[in-house]
């Protein structure tokens, strides 16, 4: 006789569920952290530059 074998539901299929709620304290937009790296890059260029 077979054995009957216990199943996870078919909803699930072995993925793994993570809460979609961000808890961040800092937000900051993705065109304002490259726009603050831009210019933290030109600074330290003009200091190394001796300007």
């Amino acid at each position: 006789m077979a054995e009957r074998r216990t199943t996870a539901p078919p909803g699930m299929a072995g993925l793994v569920r993570y809460v979609e709620e961000e808890r961040s304290l800092i937000k900051i937009k993705p065109h304002v952290f490259i726009g603050l790296c831009t210019i933290f890059l030109i600074i330290e260029l003009l200091l190394s530059l001796g300007v």
